[in-house]
């Protein structure tokens, strides 16, 4: 987003917790018109631009201990926002990412305490829900939602990604909900698709139990005999480990890969696979990713498989059975000029 909106023309400044500076620089390499401000020096964030930060014993169990309660350790970025407050407040407009929601609560704590915050037009884009997403935000106390709440009806508008999001807000605040879709770069080169000599396809993402799971589906394959190479692209490798064994070379795990690398992964498949969420509310960003590879997608419904449409993808059989996914909706240039028509 960050990097469109400069491309487009505007003066963007760019609030993180920055690793290796130089790696971040470099990525925005050419694009003079953007200024990185590093949040500073953190205590308990596990996280920054460079990747994971190694914790004490301490800081771990401070973040444990207070993470239902107080939503640690994403807490530490309200305090980080509310810090830089004069290099924020000095903006002609403001775009909060999150998650973490916690960067949406400092600039609500900025719109509460601060006079000259009122009057800059600020946006939170909310790419998932706050309660009823768990896995991300550790299902925090029922009156967190509240205090969230306050802190977002404070935006001048606020964006989700789907429809059905909205109903995760106060009536109150649906007026000022906005339906933008994420955001990617979607002119890629992409290398040619070949059939591949036997059934080949990849799932590339994370797994969550109770909420996106494959063991269902690779307890199936385990029953096949016709060849196949089924590739993952995980670090939840506890949900597929199990299966290694008795699936052999026809189960490859990979970790995972630069988004534009994997690309080029996905485009040489013979299909994709999709794990439908447990969750109206939330959409994996890498059915985006799936459809820029232009490949068939066998999306499978939480909790059940459908052993015919397996059985059908198996053979090439795609007519009328795959995922298809508007691409075109989610092109980053439209996506930038639409949070800025809604800072005018």
């Amino acid at each position: 987003m960050a990097f469109e909106l400069a491309k487009q023309g505007h003066q963007v400044k760019l609030f993180c917790v920055l690793g290796k500076r130089e790696e971040t620089e470099a990525f925005f390499a050419g694009v003079k018109n953007i200024e990185i401000i590093d949040y500073g020096p953190t205590r308990f964030l596990k996280e920054n631009s460079s990747g994971l930060i190694q914790r004490g014993l301490v800081s771990m169990a401070v973040s444990k201990l207070f993470r239902r309660s107080l939503t640690m350790p994403h807490l530490e970025l309200t305090r980080l926002v509310w810090k830089r407050r004069k290099d924020i407040l000095d903006s002609q407009a403001v775009i909060s990412i999150g998650m973490p929601f916690q960067i949406h609560w400092g600039m609500g704590l900025l719109k509460i305490f601060t006079g000259k915050a009122k009057d800059i037009p600020w946006v939170a884009d909310c790419g998932d829900p706050f309660i009823g997403n768990s896995h991300a935000s550790g299902n925090p106390f029922p009156y967190l939602k509240r205090i969230s709440n306050r802190m977002l009806n404070k935006a001048n508008a606020i964006s989700v990604p789907v429809e059905s999001q909205k109903l995760v807000y106060p009536v109150s605040m649906r007026d000022k909900i906005h339906i933008i879709p994420q955001g990617f770069v979607i002119d890629i080169n992409l290398p040619e698709y070949k059939v591949n000599e036997v059934p080949t396809f990849i799932y590339a993402g994370t797994f969550y139990e109770g909420l996106r799971d494959p063991r269902l589906l690779l307890n199936h394959l385990t029953k096949l005999s016709e060849p196949f190479v089924f590739h993952v692209y995980t670090r939840a490798v506890e949900f597929v480990r199990p299966f290694k064994e008795e699936l052999g070379e026809k189960l490859v795990v990979h970790d995972y890969l630069p988004r534009e690398e994997l690309l080029k992964k996905l485009a040489t498949a013979d299909f994709l696979v999709d794990f439908q969420n447990n969750s109206e509310s939330q959409v994996p960003s890498k059915l985006i990713d799936y459809g820029i590879s232009k490949r068939p997608i066998m999306s499978i419904p939480f909790g059940e498989l459908p052993e015919d449409k397996v059985s059908a993808f198996m053979k090439g059989n795609y007519q009328g059975l795959d995922l298809k996914i508007d691409v075109e909706s989610h092109d980053i240039r439209t996506i930038a000029r639409r949070f800025v028509d809604l800072l005018k």
